[in-house]
């Protein structure tokens, strides 16, 4: 399959997983968010859809690094 998609998708996949190590998962998981979020956003555009923000940010947030 990764032969059919164009390099930069896959390499974008490739960051939505790692290690299991705590640091690791929030990574994966925000880079997965991210481009969630993008792939919404560019359906939205197309069809002309609003996206529910609230959830969005809410989930960024959970994702960011620990300060």
């Amino acid at each position: 399959m990764e032969a059919d998609l164009p390099v930069v998708d896959v390499e974008r996949y490739a960051t939505t997983a790692g290690p299991l190590a705590p640091e690791a998962v929030r990574t994966a998981a925000a880079n997965s968010r991210r481009w969630g979020r993008d792939l919404a956003a560019e359906a939205a555009d197309r069809w002309r859809t609003r996206l529910p923000l609230g959830p969005h940010e809410e989930i960024t947030e959970a994702l960011s690094p620990a300060e």
